[in-house]
């Protein structure tokens, strides 16, 4: 989570980028995540990433997959 104040600078699309290199390192292939619907910024860091994403609604989650194949 990034805190409140922080948000909109950045910080999550940094981050996403530093976890996706780490994680292809070690041989990683997916992230799944589950955030709230309304927050609307974390799945736009997840959708503008250049990764292929999949999303699917339950309720009032949405959850997210990551591929981390190939070169983004």
């Amino acid at each position: 989570t990034v805190e409140e104040d922080y948000q909109g600078q950045g910080i999550g699309s940094i981050t996403l980028r530093h976890l996706t290199r780490i994680a292809r390192e070690r041989g990683i292939a997916h992230f799944h995540a589950d955030v709230l619907h309304e927050n609307k910024g974390m799945l736009a860091v997840f959708n503008r990433s250049g990764l292929p994403v999949k999303q699917k609604r339950v309720e009032g989650v949405v959850h997210v997959t990551l591929s981390l194949a190939g070169d983004s």
